[in-house]
């Protein structure tokens, strides 16, 4: 579980406090001990789950293009150098 210290984040708005049974209710996953039932660990600071679907901000999408995967190429052993059987220890025929 991942988890970031919010300081001084003041919940005014209809959401409940992370970690109060009413956040709990409505699918909450923040710490319930570490927020003190929604009282916070302190003056507005409440530690909050990077999933939670009520107190975690969305993640920002960055407007890049995707790459298209290039098929990786197979190794090929050098000419110089025999291809080895490690079990056996004997040359290998390609």
């Amino acid at each position: 579980m991942s988890l970031a210290k919010v300081l001084n984040n003041e919940y005014r708005d209809p959401t409940p406090n992370p970690g109060s049974p009413e956040a709990y209710e409505q699918g909450c996953l923040c710490p319930i001990l570490d927020n003190h039932y929604g009282k916070g660990s302190g003056k507005n600071q409440f530690w909050i789950n990077t999933n939670c679907p009520l107190h975690s901000s969305p993640p920002e999408e960055e407007a890049q293009p995707e790459e298209e995967a290039q098929p990786e190429e197979e190794a090929q052993p050098e000419e110089d150098f025999p291809l080895i059987d490690p079990l056996t220890g004997l040359e290998m025929n390609g």
